[in-house]
């Protein structure tokens, strides 16, 4: 009968920011985070997407099953799209600390793109080694952080006609609410008055699919006339697909590699059709609506008049969220695991950094994962036209430099790659496993580092490349581990809580402002990281931070409340609210439990969260901070418990 939790900030005041790109604002520090009244902003370095990471020292190890953030509001309206906590049994780890660092890029931190294409990753390693790309066509498409993604270029704008063509059919925009994306205009399909032909729009830009993967095709629509629209995916050699919806029985089909069909009503006359495609193929594919005259038949005389009304298309991983996300000019990808990613497209995307200098040994640590292929050959980075790492065939992982070393390795996974580059002393890491040693060569001279395909010009790689780095080092086991353990609690190891939606988060609390996580309890870490992630250039705002195991009272939920504001009369009103709470029987562990909580002083602050019902009018959860409280005895393993909270805005 659960339904009342307090939560203490369990963390002490030694916040630190752990990313150089970021300043703390003139008269702000990060340990103001518990003691300040106002919080921390941090400045993200100009004109780049970066991520801010706050570590907090618990002094011992211990679990976690709450985040509490308060006037997360205002990290809200600060463009803030992502909040993971993450725990580590080390302190954070600063790359640039280990001799011999050469290039440092992290996707989630400062990139540049011009429509959604990275034309440069900086060096975080300070030497200035920045990687480029001033040719359009290949750069890599810079990936969301969060786990929504749309392959469909103006999903939702089908007037563009860069990316879409009407066929026999004509598209407009008309007033309506798109139910997808709240917009006031929605495209308009209408069929023109052709003999037995039919009546479509189709994708100029192409979809890019691979082979053996699964993807999630959804399509909103509105009859106006026409009372069903299809959907095909076709050509670069997969089987042709078609997949039918018709509204006046709710019936749907599906044919080639699309199954899985459902189609079902969203209101307002809106209908959705989702289907699942296993593709055959990897290539580029066509996405084609069209309109149907009656159930299954799309080869028709048209009126001139009739269509429908298409809210958004959209091809997506299987694994990524369900949430629709509307583009424009350029594709959204999903991150991993909180972290945005570099995507390249396997056919002419590359970068281009400096010459690093100096010869082997070498020590590169590679964040990647490759598209599950059958066959081909992919280099992700290159030195001059001697030292690579390859995928090649199915499942062989390479290091080369004159000669091979391989390893076992099958695509599609994301994986923490350490190549050493020692001559007759190399060696390869997978996720900080040593999978091969060798000979790769004696000694050779580096040239300039190619990202994501070979120098000469061959072999590009197709996938995400999240984070690289190199050294020009054979790195000690100690300091490989290090940075080995820095990228797996970054990219492999799963955030012990958050969200990969923030920005569309529902805040609770007093006014709404408040965000509020429960979880299942965690591993016991003494180190905690708060990740924020953005999209874009921006300041984050922050207040209050609580993390920690919540204090469960096992309270009857149906106890009322004494609530009452604070001040509540003609002459002077305060919004805020006096919460009077009584527990009965509360046995003398739990009391015992109680009193470690409230050894804090009653200036500290607190979050009660109701799992029920609401504390105070609309809401949930209140910032608080304990004015009084009072433990009774009454019988042996018997207590009451009186305490009272003032609310603090």
């Amino acid at each position: 009968m659960t339904n009342f939790l307090l939560a203490f900030p369990d963390i002490p005041f030694n916040g630190n920011s752990v990313t150089t790109s970021h300043t703390v604002k003139a008269g702000l520090s990060a340990k103001n985070l518990i003691t300040g009244g106002v919080g921390d902003q941090f400045e993200l370095a100009t004109a780049t997407a970066d991520d801010l990471t706050i570590e907090f020292d618990r002094g011992t190890t211990a679990t976690v099953d709450h985040l509490g953030l308060i006037d997360a509001k205002q990290l809200q309206g600060s463009g803030c799209t992502r909040v993971n906590l993450r725990g580590s049994s080390g302190s954070a780890f600063a790359p640039t600390a280990i001799t011999g660092i050469r290039a440092w890029y992290d996707s989630s931190r400062q990139v540049t793109t011009v429509s959604g294409a990275v034309s440069q990753i900086n060096d975080l390693s300070g030497l200035g080694n920045h990687a480029t790309q001033g040719t359009a066509a290949s750069r890599p498409i810079l990936s969301r952080g969060d786990l929504q993604e749309n392959r469909v270029l103006n999903s939702s704008d089908l007037t563009q006609v860069a990316n879409w063509t009407a066929t026999r059919a004509t598209v407009t925009n008309t007033s309506a609410t798109n139910p997808l994306t709240n917009a006031s205009t929605v495209s308009l399909l209408t069929e023109d008055s052709t003999a037995a032909n039919s009546h479509f729009i189709q994708q100029n830009v192409k979809v890019r699919v691979v082979s053996g993967s699964t993807y999630r095709v959804t399509m909103t629509y509105k009859a106006n006339g026409r009372n069903g629209v299809g959907l095909i995916l076709d050509d670069g050699g997969l089987t042709s697909s078609l997949a039918y919806s018709w509204i006046p029985d709710l019936s749907s089909s599906a044919s080639g590699a699309l199954t899985a069909i459902t189609f079902a009503s969203i209101g307002d006359g809106w209908h959705t059709l989702t289907a699942t495609l296993i593709s055959n193929v990897t290539n580029l594919i066509n996405v084609t609506p069209l309109l149907l005259s009656a159930k299954n038949t799309h080869n028709y005389t048209g009126d001139g008049t009739s269509g429908a009304m298409i809210a958004g298309v959209s091809v997506a991983l299987s694994t990524t969220s369900s949430t629709y996300i509307a583009t424009t000019d350029f594709p959204q990808f999903a991150g991993i695991n909180g972290n945005r990613g570099m995507v390249f497209d396997g056919t002419d995307d590359f970068l281009t950094g400096t010459t690093i200098g100096g010869s082997q040994p070498y020590t590169v640590f590679q964040v990647i994962r490759s598209e599950p292929l059958t066959s081909g050959d992919q280099i992700p980075w290159s030195f001059g036209t001697g030292v690579f790492s390859m995928f090649t065939g199915a499942s062989t992982l390479r290091l080369s430099a004159g000669s091979n070393i391989d390893a076992t390795r099958s695509r599609g996974t994301v994986d923490v790659i350490t190549s050493l580059v020692n001559g007759g002393s190399s060696q390869t890491f997978i996720n900080g496993t040593s999978v091969v040693s060798g000979a790769v060569g004696a000694s050779t001279a580096s040239g300039v580092t190619t990202i994501g395909r070979y120098t000469d010009g061959s072999r590009h790689f197709n996938g995400y490349i999240l984070e690289m780095l190199i050294y020009a080092a054979n790195l000690s086991n100690t300091d490989r581990q290090s940075v080995e353990n820095y990228l797996l609690s970054k990219y492999v190891d799963a955030p012990i809580g958050g969200t990969l939606a923030f920005n569309t988060y529902s805040l609770a609390g007093s006014f709404n402002l408040d965000y509020i996580a429960n979880f299942s309890t965690s591993s016991a870490f003494r180190y905690w990281r708060l990740q924020l992630g953005t999209d874009s250039t921006t300041t984050y705002p922050m207040s209050k931070t609580f993390f920690g195991t919540v204090f469960d009272f096992i309270r009857e939920p149906t106890r009322p409340y004494k609530l009452k504001r604070l001040k509540d009369d003609f002459t002077e009103k305060d919004p805020r609210y006096l919460l009077d709470l009584t527990w009965e029987d509360i046995p003398d562990l739990k009391v015992s439990e109680l009193q470690a909580y409230l050894q804090y002083s009653a200036t500290n602050t607190v979050i009660l969260y109701d799992t029920n019902n609401l504390i105070l009018p609309g809401t949930t959860c209140m910032y608080a901070r304990v004015v009084s409280y009072n433990i009774e005895r009454i019988a042996i393993n018997s207590n009451v418990v009186t305490i009272s909270f003032e609310e603090l805005i």
